[in-house]
């Protein structure tokens, strides 16, 4: 009920607009779609690099976004929305999942020429590029740690030396910061 109100307090103002406003400009058009040789070579390198892996990162990223929104809106903890994301939203979005792969290899076809991507194929069939890809996970895994204590220690700084200030403008702050714990 709450999303049917907000969607018609956002759409009765536009459809105002819509009777008023002078008739729209040409329809720009749509990109055009990668050549079958472009796209056959971001298949191969899809192989390569698994872009699946980068659309099981985005699902996971959604369902997060999805499950803190509804939390939200709802008043709820995420551990009490998570079940209904879970069981209900989310075999929508894996059942969709392969449009988003297509989509990933279309924008790869599309951002480089069928050379480039055969060259980078070579590469990560190279023994450097088999190097690379063993150690990617590793290596990121290692930089987000490293990141996640540089952010604490930053906003840990940052928030005593601005303590003050952020009770001023009405923002509560946390006491003591939150122990850094390694994933």
């Amino acid at each position: 009920m709450r999303l049917l109100l907000l969607a018609t307090a956002l759409l009765l103002p536009l459809a105002a607009v819509a009777q008023t406003a002078p008739p729209p400009a040409p329809a720009v058009a749509a990109p055009a779609r990668p050549s079958d040789a472009a796209r056959k070579a971001a298949l191969a390198l899809n192989e390569k690099l698994q872009f699946v892996g980068q659309v099981k990162v985005i699902l996971g990223t959604v369902r997060g976004q999805i499950i803190v929104g509804l939390a939200r809106a709802n008043n709820k903890s995420p551990e009490q929305i998570q079940p209904a994301v879970d069981e209900l939203l989310m075999p929508d979005f894996t059942a969709h999942a392969g449009e988003l792969a297509g989509v990933i290899v279309d924008e790869w076809a599309t951002a480089f020429t069928v050379e480039d991507l055969r060259g980078l194929l070579d590469f990560y069939n190279s023994p450097l590029g088999e190097k690379l890809l063993k150690t990617m996970p590793a290596l990121s895994q290692e930089v987000n740690k490293q990141a996640a204590g540089w952010v604490q220690a930053i906003l840990t700084e940052t928030t005593q030396k601005h303590a003050a200030a952020l009770r001023d403008r009405g923002i509560k702050i946390p006491t003591e910061a939150a122990p850094h714990t390694a994933p």
